[in-house]
């Protein structure tokens, strides 16, 4: 019943649950974006946009993974666990660009940054071991 139940809610609710943290990682970006600006360097730049870029291709596949999650496929296994990887991705970004713009952080910036740093920890770490049986179960 674990396997056939509460899994099956977890890929769903982190499915899910896209929404909100990648709302927060738009809305902090949405927050430095102007530091960033004022910053006129083309690396800062780069990183904003890839970064953005990701969240928007990360918004497109969990919507099409919602979509999909009534018909018992196998692509909302790997695009839950690709949103999982791709968030602490994204954070790791995030943490390198707040490093390098000269204006400090506001609070809110920086407890978004913390909570999205910690949510990123537990997201990779479910990753990391769910892809490695996934691995071992899996035959070409």
């Amino acid at each position: 019943a674990y396997e056939d139940i509460v899994m099956k809610f977890r890929k769903t609710e982190d499915i899910l649950m896209a929404g909100p943290v990648l709302g927060s990682m738009e809305f902090l970006l949405k927050s430095i974006l102007n530091r960033v600006k004022k910053n006129n360097q083309e690396e800062l730049l780069y990183e904003a946009g890839i970064i953005h870029l990701s969240i928007k291709t990360l918004e497109y596949l969990c919507i099409k993974a919602c979509e999909e999650l009534e018909k018992e496929n196998s692509i909302t296994e790997y695009i839950h666990l690709y949103f999982r990887d791709q968030a602490k991705t994204l954070i790791e970004r995030f943490q390198n660009l707040c490093k390098k713009i000269d204006a400090p952080l506001g609070s809110i910036e920086k407890n978004l940054l913390k909570d999205l740093t910690a949510t990123g920890a537990i997201a990779f770490k479910a990753s990391y071991n769910k892809t490695l049986k996934l691995m071992q179960k899996i035959e070409f």
